[in-house]
């Protein structure tokens, strides 16, 4: 599909800006087989208008997890985070769910998303962070950590009593993470 649409329309560039003219199209090739030509739109997406991005938000946050190529969940990542700077509804609980991907490069990206809101100013749902800290994964209980850090750096108010329990956790790197933040909102 993707070979057909870049040789109807010459060149990947003018396709692009023609289907963004189009909502419906722009769905379609988000979802194209052809990693490069999703790559496109996502950057296409990146500097679209916000009733653009506003619209694809959502189908965004779901390609984090249905899309493995690591450039183009970086595109999304960036197109995202323009949508946050700019003010625009993003829904963080969708974010927060990727918390528990098996892919630890799809993590990586959530994290820094919720970092960067959070240093933005912007409310991410601190509950469902903390909820994080009960899974049987200890990489899922770290990342967690890293993003409540990040809140208790900021001023947000963490409740600490799950952070507490996680000092006496199994894995090393989730008990320095917790005595990050206890240290940090200064609880020794």
């Amino acid at each position: 599909m993707g070979t057909k649409i870049r040789g109807l329309m010459g060149g990947v560039h003018e396709m692009v800006d023609e289907v963004n003219d189009k909502a419906g199209d722009i769905g379609r090739v988000l979802k194209d087989r052809e990693a490069w030509l999703r790559g496109e739109a996502v950057e296409k997406l990146r500097k679209a208008p916000e009733e653009e991005i506003e619209f694809f938000i959502e189908k965004l946050i779901d390609m984090l997890s249905e899309d493995r190529d690591r450039w183009i969940r970086e595109e999304i990542f960036e197109a995202l985070w323009i949508a946050i700077e700019r003010g625009m509804k993003v829904p963080f609980e969708k974010i927060v769910e990727k918390l528990e991907d098996p892919d630890w490069r799809l993590r990586e990206i959530v994290v820094r998303l919720l970092e960067a809101a959070l240093e933005k100013g912007i409310e991410v749902p601190i509950k469902l962070i903390l909820e994080k800290l009960d899974h049987d994964d200890w990489r899922f209980r770290k990342d967690a950590l890293r993003v409540l850090k990040k809140a208790v750096e900021k001023g947000r108010n963490v409740p600490l009593k799950k952070v507490q329990e996680m000092v006496s956790d199994e894995e090393e790197v989730v008990r320095l993470e917790a005595a990050k933040i206890l240290d940090e909102s200064g609880i020794k």
